[in-house]
């Protein structure tokens, strides 16, 4: 009897691992066919060692994908082995989480193919804070038709497991592979994945971007590095960039330097700080935005300023702290406030402060406004558009209407409108042949690219009909006399020009460069035409305020109203750090400290070998990269 129920219990275990084992096969096959189709046909393959690597990446990333299911798969069978139950509960128990975890596995790779077609960059920190921080998603202009075709998507991709149960269940009787065949597999697979890994590594070692391109295209792509290996063969070693760790994980922040000296100004200024999102340059013409333009002409208006990143996040930050976005996650950790609002908070100045996105996403309720009383920052939902910032604007003028008029104030906006999807009233329509309807699940970007981009010229148009209601009040209150105006787009929007779509993404001039006008009671016109940047405004504003500490003190920035900039800036994204100059710009990792730099022009042309040695500063390049620590303790 007892030899009966071990035999059963065999059986059972038997059955149980022989159809996970075919299910896994025709999971394999599945997510072969999905990298083969949205990543590999995207690859360059112009010699035979880009084809071999090409080759060899569908073979193995498939069933690394996979990897995790396997494991949790092999979890749940040791579990049921201990359990009593049927064998038909037990299939049930094992497969149910497996579709579940399948349909994710293909859901995931899936959403990261649509990511990188439209902005070049894989599933990442910035994507998952996105997803997690509440008003991330929001704040991307997402509708419920998106979210309900994403949950539509992700049912499609659990059913489609159970189609690979039940595929597997019917060719399982049909193919038996013998031992020869499955050694022959392994062997193919274990070959596969060291040719990836020397091509890689030799690739890295020679710093030959012939494969690096083609492995930036693969979702979690796994980099090998074998450096004494070659070393020891006697292979000549390509000259490689100093490593410079620009990461301040394991540190803590030091900002200020010193203890902020402060005098009280006889008759404190105002500011109004207005800032929109994805407002690039050279929208502020007189067919787009006609009133902006007009006020430009009272203004210090800067013409090549940049931003201090090329997302919301950075640019923001940058913009009030005055440092590089690298610190952003140490302030938010310690939850410190910038100095300049630091001062007016100590100062007593009234605030209300508006966005149309939300305070959460990105999270500056703790870190720009984190010491301003929750019932003074005002929020929406991101999904408004130009409704919600005709609201904002609404409540704005009305805040500065009806403050304490013996105390100073600042307010701040942050418009949404020209955000994907670009959103606009009919009256704002200064180019007619707009997409009509913009669904990010179903959007054809490449072929309806400039149709998409007049949608955000129109969008643009909008923002200027509120800037302009700001004006208006503020010159009709006679309050341009005391009050300062930052007028300035967080970072700007490519439309394709050098082969994105977005922000976020690059350092091109349409991701990051926006305009600046500045105006400053009793401080005339002036167009200038140096390099400027978002860094500068906090080293600008502090000693309006009264702040009489110098720059260094609290910022890579300098004193626009000197008139002159920096020689160069730094622009942050969320795991880079762009150098930039009149001449050059230098883009590197501050997630490692093996760096592989991306050099080009200042207009974002590549930069030949000879051009390069000539004209690169790299000493001052360098003494930026070891002064990218000053802030830290």
């Amino acid at each position: 009897m007892g030899s009966e129920l071990e035999e059963s219990s065999l059986n059972s275990k038997s059955k149980l691992i022989e159809e996970s084992l075919s299910f896994f096969v025709g999971l394999y096959c599945v997510v072969f066919l999905e990298h083969t189709f949205l990543t590999t046909i995207h690859m360059d393959m112009n010699c035979f060692s880009q084809i071999v690597f090409v080759l060899c990446t569908a073979i193995v990333y498939p069933l690394f994908y996979i990897l995790p299911a396997i494991l949790i798969g092999g979890v749940i069978q040791v579990v049921l082995s201990l359990s009593k139950v049927s064998d038909s509960i037990k299939l049930k128990c094992f497969f149910v989480p497996m579709y579940f975890v399948a349909g994710l596995i293909i859901f995931i790779l899936y959403i990261d193919s649509q990511i990188f077609s439209m902005f070049k960059f894989h599933i990442n920190g910035f994507v998952i804070n996105l997803v997690v921080t509440p008003g991330g998603l929001e704040s991307m202009g997402a509708s419920a038709t998106d979210n309900f075709l994403i949950a539509l998507l992700f049912l499609f991709c659990i059913a489609l497991t159970v189609g690979v149960k039940f595929a597997a269940d019917r060719l399982k009787t049909k193919f038996k592979f013998s031992k020869k065949i499955k050694f022959s597999i392994v062997v193919l697979f274990i070959l596969a994945i060291g040719i990836i890994a020397t091509q890689f590594a030799y690739c890295s070692y020679k710093n030959d971007p012939t494969l690096l391109a083609n492995s930036q295209k693969i979702f979690l792509y796994q980099p090998t590095r074998m450096g004494h290996l070659f070393k020891r063969l006697g292979i000549e070693h390509s000259k490689r960039t100093k490593k410079v760790n620009l990461s301040n994980s394991d540190k803590n922040l030091n900002y200020p330097l010193k203890p902020i000296v402060f005098e009280k100004p006889k008759k404190p200024y105002n500011i109004v700080w207005l800032v929109s999102e994805s407002w690039r340059w050279d929208t502020l013409k007189p067919d787009i935005m006609p009133a902006t333009y007009e006020f430009s002409k009272k203004t210090l208006t800067f013409h090549n300023h940049y931003s201090s990143g090329n997302g919301t996040r950075m640019a923001l930050f940058g913009m009030f702290y005055g440092i590089y976005g690298s610190y952003f996650k140490l302030a938010l950790a310690e939850r410190k406030t910038p100095v300049i609002m630091d001062v007016l908070k100590k100062e007593g100045y009234q605030f209300d402060m508006f966005t149309s996105a939300k305070f959460t996403y990105p999270e500056f309720d703790k870190t720009i406004f984190s010491n301003i009383d929750a019932k003074n920052l005002h929020q929406k939902n991101g999904r408004g558009g130009f409704k919600f910032d005709r609201e904002n604007i609404t409540d704005l003028i009305k805040f500065i209407k009806n403050r304490d008029k013996s105390r100073p104030f600042m307010t701040f906006m942050f418009f949404e409108s020209p955000h994907a999807p670009y959103t606009f009233p009919d009256e704002c329509v200064v180019r007619k042949d707009y997409l009509k309807t913009f669904n990010y699940s179903t959007v054809d970007v490449k072929a309806n690219i400039q149709k998409i981009k007049n949608r955000y010229l129109n969008s643009v148009n909008h923002l200027d009909t509120q800037l302009k209601r700001v004006f208006d009040f503020l010159e009709s209150e006679k309050l341009l006399k005391n009050t300062i105006v930052v007028v300035a787009g967080d970072h700007g929007e490519e439309f394709m020009e050098k082969g994105h779509w977005g922000h976020n993404e690059s350092f091109h001039e349409e991701q990051v460069r926006t305009p600046l006008l500045l105006w400053v009671p009793g401080v005339k016109h002036k167009d200038y035409n140096f390099l400027s940047s978002h860094l500068d405004l906090s080293a600008t504003i502090a000693p309006l305020i009264g702040i009489k500490n110098p720059a260094e003190d609290f910022s890579f920035g300098s004193n626009l109203l000197t008139g002159k900039g920096k020689p160069f800036y730094a622009i942050s994204s969320w795991q880079r750090l762009c150098y930039v100059d009149d001449k050059f710009k230098y883009d590197i990792s501050t997630t490692a400290n093996i760096l592989q730099p991306d050099i080009t022009t200042f207009k974002d042309d590549s930069v030949p070998s000879a051009e390069e040695k000539k004209g690169l500063d790299t000493g001052r390049i360098l003494n930026f990269m070891k002064n990218t620590s000053k802030f830290l303790k």
